[in-house]
């Protein structure tokens, strides 16, 4: 038994079969065809056999079995009337002819769930008329022949670890936004190169570049030229070692080799930038692929997984460069693959790569070529290469924890405690009258020191290390959020209106992100005019200076005041 609709509408005797639309895509009336009931192509004289959830009529039996006869509808209710289950036979297909004449249409085979049947008998069960996907229904009775298929457990790309390649060119006039883009996409590494850092006045550049529960290890180009450098940008929580760079041997490219430990899996990244070969540089492409075929075999020996990536100024896209097919050959030749395949620089070449092993699985799923939008203090946007986002098959580190202790000193009460002194203080100084001064101070000091614990005790706490970004505002979080509703809307149009809209709101949000900082830091420094203490924390934090103790150190305050004691 099964539900078809014969009118539309309605309207008995209608043969019409357009559509109809009520402005939502819930209330259209769509006519659908028999077979997304029972897999079956029935058609009958006068009426195309359809359903509709508004106007369901009920077919005897014996309509489906004699499709010749006449079409007999029942004025009984569908509510009183159960929808039986079907299974069609999809091994052995009907091959229905090529005319269109309905009596030459040969009548499907129609299985009920209750029936036993053979191997043939498979697979596509509907239990109820719906709209959209049919809903699951568990089956009392289960066929014999139907396998149970194990799905691989697939963990979601937000919860993988994760890392970015970018050719930034120059990070001191974007160190903001690279710091709100590593944010925005909760990255695990960040490869930059091409950093221009190196200079005396660089900490303030560091210190605004990384996050505050981040950590940043620099390849700094040392030939006294403009340009160039390394920087690996990781998690707290991630163990990182950098290995002998050899810096002397290799003079055609800049590179940083790391070892990445995290859970189970352990891999060799190397960060590689070639500068393009020029007059002024003296640097050539054949000494280039002599030093790149030595450094390919020392870092291809070792069983560990192995990716490299960074800007390496071939077009590789373009196949009839010999120098480009040089260098994948060279890959080829030691069983490694290069995997990017989409444009990263905004001229439509492909000059930043990502390399692992033929055979290893490192990988979690395909990369991804994002554009960044790093903008400039005046929100322009200032970077011509797109990153490289690459999943891996592991788990993000936990977040880093830090242990503290302190006392709740507000909570007590000055009365009880002062009480307390006064009492204990008069029956040390009963006890100790002939004693020398060395014993009274110990006396004093453990006195005090058990009052203090009883009134506020030590409090140990396991805090959280989170990013800081509390300069962030309300108007940023909407700003950032309108700015991915146009970026979306741009990669499903691929319109230059939208392109144009999408920089627009980069601009926006660019400016508005140096804004709120600016603005948060300036009502602090404002603040804290009259606290020396609080003012001198608040520029060295923004000047990136550590807070290091100006005093030696010491096993003990013990010790160390004797050392003053001591001192002439």
């Amino acid at each position: 038994m099964c539900f078809v609709r014969p009118c539309v509408a309605g309207v008995p005797g209608r043969t019409d079969t357009s559509r109809f639309r009520r402005g939502t895509k819930a209330g259209r009336r769509v006519i659908r065809h028999i077979h997304t009931v029972c897999g079956g192509r029935l058609r009958y004289e006068g009426h195309q056999l359809g359903v509709n959830g508004d106007n369901l009529v009920y077919i005897f039996d014996d309509i489906l079995r004699n499709p010749s006869s006449s079409l007999k509808v029942s004025d009984e209710p569908c509510e009183a009337l159960p929808i039986p289950t079907f299974i069609q036979n999809r091994v052995k297909r009907i091959d229905y002819p090529n005319s269109r004449n309905d009596s030459n249409l040969s009548r499907p085979k129609i299985f009920d769930l209750n029936t036993s049947y053979g191997t043939d008998a498979v697979c596509k069960i509907n239990t109820r008329i719906t709209y959209g996907k049919p809903r699951k229904v568990g089956m009392e009775n289960r066929i014999q022949t139907l396998t149970k298929v194990k799905l691989k457990n697939i963990r979601p790309s937000s919860k993988l670890f994760s890392l970015s390649s970018l050719n930034c060119r120059s990070v001191k006039n974007k160190s903001l936004s690279i710091c709100d883009y590593i944010l925005t996409e909760d990255l695990d590494l960040v490869a930059l190169t091409e950093t221009w850092l190196g200079s005396s006045v660089d900490e303030a550049v560091v210190n605004e570049l990384k996050p505050s529960c981040y950590e940043i290890i620099r390849q700094d180009r040392n030939s006294g030229r403009r340009g160039g450098g390394i920087a690996l940008v990781f998690k707290n929580g991630i163990d990182v070692t950098v290995l002998n760079t050899s810096s002397d041997i290799f003079t055609q490219f800049e590179h940083l080799k790391v070892t990445v430990r995290i859970e189970d899996m352990r891999m060799n990244l190397c960060i590689i930038y070639r500068p393009p070969p020029s007059t002024v540089n003296g640097l050539t492409t054949s000494q280039f692929f002599s030093e790149w075929d030595t450094y390919l075999d020392q870092n291809t020996i070792f069983p560990q997984d192995l990716v490299i990536t960074g800007d390496f100024n071939f077009h590789v896209d373009n196949r009839s460069d010999p120098e480009a097919s040089r260098l994948l050959q060279s890959l080829d030749d030691r069983n490694l693959i290069q995997h990017v395949d989409e444009p990263t620089h905004v001229h439509g070449h492909i000059l930043d790569l990502l390399i692992t092993r033929s055979s290893s699985e490192i990988l979690h799923s395909r990369h991804q070529v994002k554009n960044p939008s790093l903008s400039d203090v005046k929100g322009n946007l200032c970077c011509d290469h797109y990153a490289i986002h690459a999943t891996f098959n592991c788990r993000k580190p936990q977040h880093h924890r830090k242990e503290i202790t302190f006392r709740r000193l507000k909570n007590i009460n000055i009365y009880d405690m002062s009480r307390d002194i006064k009492n204990q203080l008069q029956d040390e100084s009963a006890r100790n009258e002939n004693t020398s001064v060395d014993h009274l101070v110990q006396g004093y000091n453990k006195c005090l020191s058990h009052i203090l614990n009883t009134h506020a005790p030590l409090v140990s706490k396991s805090i959280l290390i989170r990013a800081n970004t509390e300069w962030y505002t309300d108007e940023l979080r909407t700003a950032k959020q309108q700015k991915r509703k146009t970026e979306r809307r741009w990669r499903r149009s691929k319109l230059e209106i939208h392109h144009q809209l999408f920089k627009a709101e980069c601009k926006q949000t660019g400016q508005l992100l140096h804004k709120a900082k600016e603005e948060f830091y300036s009502t602090k420094i404002q603040e804290f005019r009259y606290d020396l203490k609080n003012f001198f924390r608040v520029t060295n934090l923004l000047m990136g200076k550590n807070q290091e103790s100006p005093l030696p150190t010491s096993p003990s305050d013990e010790d160390l005041a004797n050392k003053f004691s001591t001192f002439s």
